[in-house]
């Protein structure tokens, strides 16, 4: 009876590891499998040498910009402009908002590749590439830098790292987290805002004129002019720095909530063009890149377009010279064109608006 409770024992045992052995074969398989799919093209390229996808000033020499997500397409071109260089030129012709695009060419800057996998349709599902959340497509104006196209799929929760497709490469990277995400960028966001784009830094001039249909082109009655390292006015009369510095701070901070780049009512386009005509101050700036930029300041719109939320005697319109775009400012923006032109040079006088 011991010896068949011995043998019952011993079988129960080899069973007990032929199962365990078992179990842990399939683990091994699915871990070689998983690695069959998913497996790095080389690990040499996990070196500090290859965790950059993009060297040097490459990205400095771009000079087309294609986003795409899933609120829209944009397109971007960059200009000679030091101060303003991206422009958008799809869906709308305006002034990009810098910090976007900046943001943007930093984090393409900022990636740090961890693996690098062969792309097909497996590893493309797992890592949500087969409909990415967003792509870059850049082009260059370097002839030895060739076209390339980013998408951004999948993030990891756990440690925020992300899934890149580079299609050129027909290579799937695993990167360390992104400093920026793109996926929830839309228009309002990459449209510039600032009303007046100008860099003080770089200003010879600024003035303000009221023109009247007696005297369209008056002269000025407020003149910024930089002297060497001083500002002085019209009649060279120095200026406090301290003060036209701070007033170009306020003055470039303008900015709209409504920009009309297009008009469809052919009655509205005619009440818009009569604004136009008529300004009651006209801006100019000159800077050392000898460029020249004039804005034209309406009076209150006596019009309500309820469709804007514009009401009667509450908005005012800047338009640009030479665009196809104007900018609706609120009525107490109107401050910024009545200066107190002693202010900023008599300091016993504290308010500078009237």
């Amino acid at each position: 009876m011991q010896n068949q409770e011995s043998v019952h024992f011993l079988n129960r045992n080899h069973a007990t590891l032929w199962g365990f052995l078992g179990m842990l074969l399939i683990i091994l398989l699915g871990v070689i499998v998983a690695e069959f799919f998913q497996r790095p093209i080389s690990s040499v390229r996990e070196i500090n040498q290859y965790r950059i996808l993009f060297k040097g000033d490459d990205l400095k020499k771009s000079i087309k910009l294609h986003l795409t997500n899933k609120l829209g397409s944009f397109e971007f071109i960059k200009d000679q402009d030091p101060s303003f260089p991206w422009k958008i030129t799809s869906p709308r012709q305006m002034i990009a908002s810098q910090g976007p695009l900046q943001n943007i060419l930093q984090t393409l800057e900022s990636i740090r590749i961890r693996k690098i996998y062969d792309y097909d349709p497996i590893n493309a599902s797992n890592f949500s590439l087969e409909t990415p959340l967003s792509e870059i497509k850049l082009e260059f104006d370097d002839p030895q830098l060739m076209p390339i196209t980013v998408s951004f799929g999948l993030t990891n929760p756990i440690d925020g790292s992300s899934y890149l497709y580079i299609p050129q490469n027909n290579a799937i990277y695993h990167v360390d987290a992104l400093a920026a995400r793109f996926e929830n960028l839309d228009l309002v966001q990459l449209v510039e805002a600032k009303t007046f784009l100008f860099n003080p830094n770089r200003l010879l001039s600024f003035s303000i004129s009221k023109p009247t249909k007696a005297q369209p082109n008056p002269k000025p009655f407020l003149q910024i002019i930089r002297k060497e390292k001083e500002w002085v006015d019209q009649f060279d009369s120095p200026l406090i720095s301290e003060r036209v510095a701070d007033f170009f701070k306020e003055f470039s901070n303008i900015r709209s909530p409504i920009i009309l780049d297009h008009i469809d009512d052919e009655k509205r386009k005619e009440e818009v063009g009569l604004y136009q005509q008529n300004p009651i101050y006209v801006v100019e700036f000159k800077d050392v890149d000898e460029n020249h930029t004039r804005y034209f300041v309406s009076d209150l719109i006596n019009h309500q377009w309820q469709d804007l939320k514009v009401d009667r005697k509450q908005w005012f319109f800047v338009f640009p010279e030479g665009k196809n775009y104007q900018y609706l400012l609120p009525k107490d923006q109107q401050k910024f064109f009545n200066i107190n032109a002693n202010y900023l040079k008599a300091p016993s006088i504290k308010k500078i608006f009237y």
